[in-house]
């Protein structure tokens, strides 16, 4: 957690939840300490993971977008990075979270619930041409994709994030429509074995 505050300096902050075993205060006040926001402790009740989320990942979340003015713009090359197929730990979660059938459901739906709504800001962003928004947006987009074992999509975030800031509209939507196959393939592999609704997201 103390790394993850150092790197982010005075952008956009990441919501970091403690889950552990040890419900002991100073166990706490040591998570609180180390940057994390809030504390979970184990077996995880599924209406207390429910409010933490809402809490500190709200789904109505807004921002306030920086224009960037792209005129004087030189066209770039993007660098292609070949992921192969599909990066998709399915183990992650279940090592992050545990094996808690409901527990782990909940944070599939919110993923999916938080990555549509992300991207449609993100497409938006992109169509004005407003690079430090979609930064920002990929920042917290990525975080989410590491959690839910979305390897290959992280990384497809993280080059959105990184991407320079005079960048052309014709690399950031082609940045932008990797990151979007990437996300279709995600959803692909969630489904194959997991119940997930998409009835709330914008596609």
């Amino acid at each position: 957690a103390a790394t993850i505050r150092t790197e982010e300096g005075d952008g956009v902050r990441i919501p970091i939840l403690a889950l552990s075993a040890n419900a002991l205060r100073g166990e706490i006040d040591r998570c609180r300490s180390a940057g994390m926001d809030d504390y979970l402790s184990k077996p995880v009740q599924t209406d207390e993971l429910d409010e933490m989320l809402k809490r500190w990942m709200p789904l109505d979340e807004s921002q306030e977008p920086g224009l960037f003015d792209g005129e004087d713009c030189e066209e770039l090359d993007v660098i292609e990075v070949d992921l192969g197929p599909c990066a998709y730990d399915e183990q992650a979660l279940a090592e992050l979270v545990g094996d808690d059938p409901a527990v782990l459901a909940e944070f599939r739906q919110r993923f999916v619930l938080t990555a549509f709504k992300t991207i449609d800001e993100m497409r938006r962003a992109a169509s004005i041409g407003d690079v430090a928004t979609l930064g920002s947006l990929a920042h917290r987009l990525k975080s989410s994709c590491r959690v839910i074992g979305a390897v290959s999509l992280a990384a497809c975030c993280d080059r959105i994030e990184h991407a320079e800031p005079d960048c052309s509209a014709t690399q950031m939507h082609r940045l932008m429509a990797q990151m979007e196959d990437e996300l279709a393939h995600v959803m692909t592999r969630l489904c194959e074995h997991h119940p997930v609704r998409f009835s709330d997201t914008t596609t």
